[in-house]
């Protein structure tokens, strides 16, 4: 039907959301650039390209669909949060860190902006600013998981391994289905010297293992 009906961008977006649901990044891929060419196009469809984009490792490519979305939206916190997350894997987190930036001067409160930035932090050795980033993160949301486990992380960086524990505890509480989770735990126990727990917590992290999509429908 495509073939003898290119001009359908909105039916080439369908099957591109398909393919990207059903994890067949290529075809998707294939789908949403020729809807591109054909249409000016959605800040859907922008993100959803970016994100597989990312997802294939072609970073300079998610970082200019990103880009191309927010000229649509600027102040859309999800874009410049995905945007950052982009840079920071280029290597850039000077620009990263201005996303976030851009993120609190919208909402001051931003949990996963500070989460975000402590990433940052990290990349760049300076451990003192991404914890009071992520304590800033817990201050306003307390049950921000990823928070929580990142900060587990700067313990036990740190060698602080029951804090580090008893943040992991109370992330995994709150979220027991995330397997990255439990491999950090057992990362801890395994710091500790405890093999047989970490192993144990190693095989708990591929039984609970899941992977969620952010695929984002057009308007």
């Amino acid at each position: 039907f495509l073939e003898t009906h290119a001009e359908r961008y909105d039916l080439r977006c369908l099957l591109g959301f398909v393919h990207q649901h059903f994890g067949h990044l290529d075809a998707a891929r294939y789908c949403y650039e020729v809807a591109q060419a054909i249409a000016p196009p959605s800040r859907e469809l922008q993100q959803n390209l970016a994100q597989i984009y990312f997802t294939q490792g072609d970073l300079p490519r998610a970082r200019t669909a990103f880009e191309a979305a927010l000229r649509l939206v600027p102040n859309d916190l999800a874009l410049l949060d995905a945007l950052a997350a982009t840079l920071q894997a280029e290597g850039d987190l000077l620009g990263a860190l201005g996303c976030y930036e851009r993120i609190l001067a919208i909402d001051p409160r931003h949990a996963r902006a500070y989460v975000g930035m402590a990433d940052a932090f990290s990349g760049r050795g300076w451990e003192e600013d991404a914890e009071r980033s992520l304590r800033t993160a817990l201050d306003f949301d307390a049950d921000c998981v990823t928070a929580l486990s990142s900060l587990a992380m700067v313990d036990l960086r740190a060698g602080r391994y029951e804090e580090a524990h008893a943040l992991l505890d109370r992330a995994i509480r709150l979220s027991p289905q995330e397997g990255g989770l439990w491999r950090n735990k057992g990362l801890i126990c395994a710091a500790q010297g405890d093999h047989a727990a970490a192993e144990q917590l190693a095989l708990k992290a591929l039984e609970v293992l899941h992977h969620h999509s952010g695929i984002n429908f057009w308007n």
